[in-house]
């Protein structure tokens, strides 16, 4: 009885790769959501801050420049929450 080397080889099967794809789309689709729903929130709590910046505005009080130009409301909120909405997803 001889015993010779059998090289292992790998075959993929269709059901496997569509069954992988599925996962992966479903995984994006759970991702992508996710972003949305903490963007949402973040971007509503950034209004909130940009709204009452606008009520209560501590520049004048603190008699800084008042040449200081303010963006819309809503720009500045959206800017606010897609600069830290990304932190959610690292690490």
């Amino acid at each position: 009885m001889s015993l010779a080397f059998q090289p292992f080889v790998f075959t993929r099967s269709s059901t496997s790769e569509s069954s992988m794809a599925s996962r992966h789309a479903s995984q994006s689709r759970k991702d992508t959501l996710g972003f949305k729903l903490i963007f949402a929130v973040t971007f509503l709590t950034f209004f909130g801050v940009a709204v009452i910046d606008r009520l209560v505005p501590l520049r004048w009080v603190m008699g800084l420049a008042k040449s200081e130009s303010y963006m819309a409301i809503f720009a500045e909120a959206k800017l606010a929450a897609a600069t830290y909405t990304p932190f959610a997803f690292m690490g």
